[in-house]
């Protein structure tokens, strides 16, 4: 009799041990600990900053984007930050995004708290701070003091990837016109820089070296201007060298024959600087460049007609040339660019090696 009410008592025992056990995890869940989860949204969020090109909404062509770098007039157009190039090149950040997310002021801390951390999620909000060092460059960050103790953190290697640029030398492109009765004092003169959006949009050239009309700084940079001028023997009779202008033209299939077709609309998006001495120029106004080593225009993204992969496009430069006398001593006048063009493609371009840099994402 001893022995049943024994074995019912231990039976019973077991049956609550085993209970208990099993109600242990429900009872440590409010306590479980924090630096698992800050790790995870560390994680989650080094994942998609550094794998994702993000996502926003493009109100000229209403339409869903990867390029949210470009949609700032509105903010809230922006759903989501990533810095990647494209999805096909994780780990392989776009110079474009890297400059937009790291400026101060651009965006609120509710956005990068919702855009990049996702603190709508339990056990938000969050402190956070996400830091991006490039070899050679220092470091940039946006968020808050780590603590010492309890936040969670995630450290990648990256690659940025950097602009492409064009450097045409002067000096072979020196002509000249003989001087005849009819000859002015003055001579127009043209440079073309073609870009060809089908060679650009390659299949077979990867993400990470493309030169993307959508979403890349085009740099176009003349060097050497006053040297090749004065290579000449007349030289000291050209008076002034302007360039007058810098204007856009497409190549219009429609047409019969096919033709170059000036475009009317303002290349805004752009920064025309001359090096000596180091100053941008208004885009719209006329400057001098007698004296002038290098002169460089910089077309930022988008470029015109970016949204159709066959276009193509000619950016023009205009010189005028204006001399002291009708004759000098070689009965000639000298000038550089006389109606030259020049492709604008992966062949003729200077491609930058990819540079190293480091995230880091704390999280707490």
């Amino acid at each position: 009799m001893l022995s049943v009410d024994f074995l019912a008592g231990f039976t019973i025992f077991l049956i609550a041990l085993i209970m208990v056990i099993n109600l242990v995890p429900g009872i440590l869940v409010g306590i479980q600990s924090q630096r698992i989860d800050y790790d995870a949204v560390a994680y989650r969020t080094a994942v998609i900053l550094l794998e994702d090109p993000g996502w926003g909404y493009d109100r000229n062509l209403n339409t869903s984007t990867t390029h949210w770098e470009q949609q700032l007039a509105f903010t809230s157009d922006v759903s989501r930050f990533g810095l990647a190039v494209s999805k096909e090149t994780p780990n392989i950040l776009s110079r474009n995004k890297i400059e937009t997310f790291f400026t101060s002021g651009l965006f609120t801390r509710d956005d990068y708290e919702r855009k990049a951390v996702f603190a709508d999620l339990p056990y938000a909000p969050y402190g956070y701070r996400i830091a991006l060092a490039i070899d050679g460059e220092g470091t940039k960050s946006t968020g808050d003091t780590v603590p010492e103790v309890s936040y969670g953190y995630m450290r990648r290697f990256v690659k940025v990837k950097d602009y492409t640029s064009a450097t045409l030398p002067a000096a072979p492109y020196v002509a000249s016109v003989p001087i005849t009765n009819t000859t002015g004092l003055n001579h127009t003169t043209y440079l073309a820089v073609v870009l060809n959006y089908t060679e650009l949009n390659e299949p077979v050239i990867s993400d990470a070296f493309r030169i993307n009309p959508q979403s890349d700084n085009v740099t176009v940079t003349l060097t050497g201007l006053t040297e090749a001028l004065q290579a000449t023997a007349n030289f000291t009779d050209i008076q002034q060298v302007t360039l007058t202008g810098v204007t856009l033209s497409k190549w219009d299939l429609a047409t019969s024959p096919p033709r170059w077709v000036n475009q009317t609309i303002f290349l805004r998006d752009y920064v025309l600087y001359n090096q000596t001495p180091a100053q941008v120029q208004d885009g719209g106004v006329a400057f001098p460049v007698r004296n002038t080593t290098t002169l460089g225009l910089e077309l930022l993204p988008p470029l015109p007609f970016a949204e159709d992969p066959n276009a193509v496009i000619s950016i023009n430069f205009t010189f005028r040339y204006d001399w002291a006398s009708a004759t000098n001593a070689e009965n000639q006048h000298n000038f550089v660019f006389d109606n030259d063009v020049f492709a604008y493609s992966p062949a003729t371009v200077t491609v930058p090696a990819l540079k190293n840099g480091v995230v880091e994402v704390a999280i707490w």
